[in-house]
């Protein structure tokens, strides 16, 4: 085997620029797509971009848990549709939006594909990005609060504000215990065994 510099310099980098938590402005919309995952769970993923930093947000496909009541899904479709609607009102009005309806998230999924890849790209946005639990960033989970607005939207006047439940610094990802088993508790050891 041979360390070389040389040979390691040949390597290209490919550094990933990414959006931080934080209210940023002139951010574009990208792109939007709609796919399924290697879970084959179906998703929509939105992208935006400043200056190179990029933010993917991804929203998958509401299922139902064993736990979750017929209403509690509702709910969390209701909310997510209600968030993908913040994202596309930037471009349109809630008059334009109104009156549709899917009977799936994939018809629903390839509405709002088709809806922002009609628009204009070179409108920009004023965007709240966050952190979730695992240390990523996206945007807000939540329904009720702004997160996105036209930058057309003088500063003074914008509803995308700093909220208390909103983690704008990366948490703490420490290294997660691994807990092992003895090698008695492994091999069934009586009393009498040596371990």
């Amino acid at each position: 085997m041979i360390f070389s510099t040389d040979s390691a310099f040949k390597i290209e980098t490919k550094d990933v620029s990414y959006l931080e938590g934080g209210i940023h402005e002139d951010v574009s919309l990208v792109g939007v797509r709609q796919e399924r995952s290697a879970n084959g769970n179906l998703f929509l993923e939105f992208a935006f971009d400043k200056n190179g930093a990029q933010l993917t947000h991804t929203e998958y496909e509401p299922t139902k848990r064993a736990d979750q009541s017929t209403e509690e899904l509702e709910a969390k479709a209701n909310n997510q549709v209600r968030r993908i609607l913040q994202i596309l009102q930037v471009w349109y009005t809630k008059e334009q939006l109104s009156s549709f309806s899917a009977e799936s998230f994939d018809q629903f999924g390839k509405w709002v594909k088709g809806m922002l890849d009609a628009t204009d790209k070179s409108k920009k946005v004023r965007l709240k990005v966050v952190y979730g639990n695992t240390g990523y960033t996206s945007l807000p989970k939540y329904a009720k609060y702004t997160f996105i607005e036209s930058m057309e939207i003088p500063a003074s006047e914008s509803k995308v504000k700093d909220l208390k439940i909103d983690v704008f610094v990366r948490p703490e990802m420490g290294d997660v215990e691994q807990t092992t088993k003895s090698a008695a508790a492994t091999f069934g050891a009586t009393s009498n065994s040596p371990f």
